[in-house]
């Protein structure tokens, strides 16, 4: 699989590639704000009638590793696409499911930040949990209000 992936301040463009077969090229026009937002924005699929082919939008997956002091900018989400081929060897998109994490910063004398998955609430540090509860809460009421057929993997 290629993925180029292509930034401006309000779109983004992507052309996903597998085994030299064009799968797609989406360009994101962002409603929700610039596409480099630093917080989660919602992920739908959509039917593109001219190919006869349904196609997965991600707006924005939040940060990965962040320093930043609001909620909001404190982890992100995660997407899972499932890719098939038909029978005539075209690949087409299947299906997708998210998931958040929380990106916890150093504590106890680390260095490093660390990457837990919203799942797993008990990994959280202590001192940490009510920043975690403001951004999965929020994430989860944005992906619940705006998400078109991408359901949460974890409950």
């Amino acid at each position: 699989i290629k993925i180029k992936i292509r930034t401006k301040k309000t779109h983004l463009i992507l052309v996903i590639v597998i085994s030299e077969h064009l799968l797609g090229i989406i360009t994101i026009q962002s409603k929700f704000g610039k596409c480099e937002s630093h917080v989660i924005q919602p992920m739908k699929v959509v039917r593109n009638e001219k190919d006869d082919k349904d196609v997965l939008l991600v707006y924005s997956l939040g940060n990965f590793i962040s320093n930043m002091k609001t909620a909001d900018t404190r982890g992100g989400a995660l997407v899972r696409a499932v890719i098939e081929r038909d029978s005539d060897g075209t690949a087409r998109f299947k299906e997708a499911n998210y998931d958040t994490f929380f990106s916890a910063k150093p504590a106890g004398g680390k260095t490093n930040f660390t990457v837990i998955p919203s799942w797993m609430p008990e990994k959280i540090p202590s001192a940490q949990k009510a920043h975690w509860q403001l951004f999965d809460r929020g994430a989860q009421r944005i992906f619940d209000k705006h998400n078109v057929n991408v359901p949460r993997k974890h409950k």
